[in-house]
């Protein structure tokens, strides 16, 4: 009988060869996986852990959208973002001083990965020094958040570390979700929006509690003020209000019956030889005692007095008013009023131009219209103006608080100040230059006056003065400016000093110098001007508004949202336009108009 020798054939073997193959090649696979794991997951791990450190643990939820266009400008700004809103408050001592160590680790451990994408472990180094070096102090932790340095850097090698193995990419989504041991620094209430209603056409904040407008409904002018905790909408009748600061706490408005003032409660009429044409008299100011009611105006040298009951109907008596001081010659006046031997009066002081000087001139204002001359107080040059008395090249100002009355000389070099108190009169002087093609803004508190050009430079050009000191010099100040884009947009004082409010790219900031001088301080953000995948905001005006440590700012401007169009369905890439098949971005532009307020200088703000 014979034996039947099976030998498997040529495929057979040839099959299962291949199969052992797959199997060896498999476990080798694995066995690759686990040391590519072992060796790059820890430096995922750190580079996540350093970002926690850095921004807190919300980092996971803004480096999502990978597979968004241009993923690392999205973390960037998301991080930026978010640093800028830590930034607004203090931190634990060493917040970024902290986070150095981690992000050296992750430096060591780049050098050591034969993956790691080249110039990686250089950011990371660069990293730890921006951590060390400039998170040393809060004023230079603001400049790190505001040239977005840190939140670029760190985009970048999170972007790095992400791609660069599969390993790292397994540990990134674990550990991007676990718990954390790490102190997190203390994140802000978000900032919220509320734009002004888009038919309150402008707005005009008339004091630091209310604000004036024209409704586009009824054709009025409204009153936005404020109630307590509440606001209340007030109608005050027809016009428009006029885009300039308030006088007195009065806005100017214009009606088909020529130009009125707009109070708490009514319009008042200007008297009838002002109401003709455009009502582009010099000056006015607007003055109520507890009796009578009184408007100075200033057109073309003349100074005239009007005087009105403040009870009953309203009407100027006389209406041609009490004319005040040498006609056609007064270069600027203020009144307050005081009580005569005949009883309520008021006092009026002229700034007039001599032969080679300028002098104050006082004069007392009865109930009948008459007036009794005072003291004359001479101001030699040129402590006023430069070569004598040449009105046109020189500015004057004036302002009011309390019981002190201001009147602010701008020459080509020099700037002076004269306080008025009755018949106390204080005056300090110093030298600058002031451009030409700017307005003078000033303000005013009993005993402060902040003088400068409207609007603000980059770096200042305000001058402050204060009578609490004898002999003061006015100084310059030279607001803290962050970042290359940054702009001052306001200044107002403040009970502790003066407030600076301050645009960046990314932000809208206030920041406080003491009244005795000394550093400036960030006191707070008062909104956000980027927000990355939601809008861009450019600011056209802001005004501001200070009464104690109250503070209101109207911000106004453009809002440019950036929208991705999906593509169209079934686009396909072509020579012509290779991206038909990925979204595109389109900018939205819409005006807008918010108002922010804030009771603690500017430190909190809160949507009015």
């Amino acid at each position: 009988m014979a034996l039947i020798q099976a030998r498997p054939s040529r495929g057979t073997l040839a099959f299962f060869g291949l199969v052992a193959l797959g199997v060896l090649a498999a476990r080798g696979w694995e066995r690759h996986e686990r040391t590519v794991e072992r060796r790059d997951g820890p430096i995922a791990e750190d580079a996540l852990r350093l970002t926690r450190c850095v921004v807190g643990p919300s980092a996971w939820s803004l480096l999502t959208g990978d597979n968004a266009p241009q993923v690392q400008e999205l973390w960037a700004g998301r991080l930026a973002a978010q640093v800028r809103l830590l930034t607004t408050r203090p931190q634990a001592e060493g917040w970024f001083r902290r986070c150095a160590p981690l992000a050296d680790r992750v430096a060591r451990r780049l050098e050591d990965s034969p993956t790691a994408p080249e110039g990686s472990a250089g950011v990371a180094r660069s990293l730890a020094r921006l951590l060390s070096d400039r998170g040393a102090t809060p004023e230079r932790r603001l400049d790190v958040a505001e040239d977005e340095s840190l939140a670029r850097s760190l985009a970048a090698l999170l972007v790095a570390v992400r791609a660069m193995s599969p390993g790292a990419e397994a540990h990134w989504d674990v550990y991007g979700r676990a718990a954390t041991d790490l102190v997190a620094p203390v994140l802000p209430p978000l900032p919220r929006w509320r734009p002004l209603d888009p038919t309150w056409e402008r707005p005009v904040l008339a004091s630091a509690d209310a604000l004036s407008y024209r409704s586009a409904r009824d054709g009025m002018v409204h009153r936005y003020e404020a109630d307590g905790r509440s606001f209340r909408d007030v109608v005050v009748g027809p016009g428009v209000p006029w885009l300039e600061p308030p006088r007195d706490g009065a806005v100017r408005v214009e009606t088909d019956d020529g130009p009125r003032m707009a109070t708490a409660t009514a319009l008042l009429p200007f008297p009838d030889a002002l109401r003709s044409g455009a009502g582009t008299f010099d000056g006015w100011s607007l003055e109520v005692s507890p009796s009578r009611r009184a408007l100075l105006v200033q057109d073309g040298g003349t100074v005239t007095l009007y005087t009105g009951p403040s009870d009953g109907p309203f009407a100027w008596a006389p209406d041609r008013g009490a004319r005040v001081g040498p006609a056609e010659s007064v270069l600027a006046a203020v009144f307050a009023p005081e009580v005569t031997a005949l009883g309520p009066g008021w006092r009026v002081s002229m700034l007039v131009p001599r032969l080679d000087d300028a002098a104050l001139v006082q004069r007392l204002v009865r109930p009948d219209g008459t007036s009794l001359p005072e003291p004359v107080e001479p101001l030699r040059s040129p402590e006023v103006m430069t070569d004598a008395v040449d009105a046109s090249a020189a500015r004057i100002s004036t302002c009011a608080a309390g019981d002190a009355r201001y009147l602010i000389v701008l020459s080509e070099h020099a700037l002076t100040t004269l306080r008025v108190e009755g018949r106390r009169i204080a005056r300090a002087s110093t030298t600058g230059v002031w451009p030409r093609d700017r307005a003078v803004g000033v303000q005013c508190d009993a005993r402060r006056v902040l003088v400068g050009t409207d609007p603000t430079t980059a770096r200042g050009g305000w001058y402050l003065t204060d009578f609490d000191e004898r002999g003061v010099v006015p100084r310059l100040l030279e607001p803290l400016v962050p970042g290359p884009e940054a702009r001052v947009q306001a200044l107002t004082l403040h009970p502790d000093g003066v407030l600076a409010t301050v645009s960046s790219r990314g932000s809208l900031r206030t920041f406080l110098q003491p009244r005795r001088g000394g550093a400036w301080t960030s006191q707070g953000m008062a909104t956000l001007l980027e927000w990355p995948e939601r809008f861009t905001l450019v600011l056209s005006r802001v005004s501001a508004q200070a009464e104690g440590a109250r503070l209101t700012l109207l911000v106004e401007g453009v809002r440019n949202r950036t929208v991705w169009v999906p593509p169209a369905p079934g686009a396909r890439p072509t020579p012509e336009n290779p991206n038909a098949n990925r979204p595109t971005a389109r900018v939205e532009s819409t005006a807008f108009a918010w108002l922010l307020g804030s009771s603690d200088g500017g430190r909190r703000f809160e949507t009015l």
